[in-house]
């Protein structure tokens, strides 16, 4: 991960694994509200619970110092009115988002439909086409495949070979993002969360 919160995004990715009573959608929308710079102190409640148990006190500070969050979205959308159609959108949804993390009466799946564009991606420039389930190596020495099954869950393969300077070295899925072939997809941020699939 990179940008400028990518170690609260990290921590709270982390942090999740030790709370399995909080549902994975509440993690999602927090991490969509920090993405899209709410401000803290504008959260609904159970967001605001929610960042209080992953994030420190001046963690939370940094979220509403955010300058962006200053602007209105007027300002925001005036600022950018310049800028290409794709980052115009990625603006507008970011608008929508900290509108919608901040309103009482929206759910999750309100804030989803923001977040997530239905359908499928058309090819982006620099894409390649990668069979599904590919095994790729990764630079600590193993072996390594995503098996997405939507956005929210992935399914994560690991060998380790014999004699691998990677044996013995635990595997932090919260410092890890799976990156499709086609850079017009969305990258998926990894948790250590179990999920229980099938019976």
């Amino acid at each position: 991960m990179k940008g400028p919160l990518d170690k609260l995004v990290e921590k709270v990715s982390r942090n999740s694994v030790d709370h399995p009573d909080i549902d994975q959608r509440d993690i999602q929308e927090l991490i969509w509200a920090m993405l899209a710079r709410a401000k803290f102190s504008d959260l609904q409640p159970h967001l605001k619970s929610i960042a209080s148990q992953f994030l420190t006190p001046q963690d939370l500070a940094g979220l509403n110092n955010d300058a962006l969050s200053m602007l209105t979205d007027n300002q925001i959308a005036n600022s950018f009115i310049k800028e290409p159609p794709f980052l115009q959108q990625i603006y507008e949804a970011e608008a929508r988002i900290r509108n919608t993390v901040t309103n009482p009466t929206a759910s999750f799946g309100d804030v989803e439909r923001i977040a997530i564009i239905s359908g499928d991606a058309p090819m982006g420039p620099g894409s390649r086409e990668i069979p599904s389930g590919r095994w790729s190596n990764h630079p600590d020495g193993y072996l390594i495949r995503y098996v997405p099954s939507g956005y929210s869950t992935t399914k994560v393969c690991i060998y380790v070979p014999a004699g691998s300077p990677a044996v013995g070295k635990e595997f932090d899925p919260a410092l890890h993002v799976a990156v499709p072939g086609n850079t017009s997809r969305q990258r998926l941020l990894q948790s250590g969360r179990f999920q229980r699939l099938g019976s």
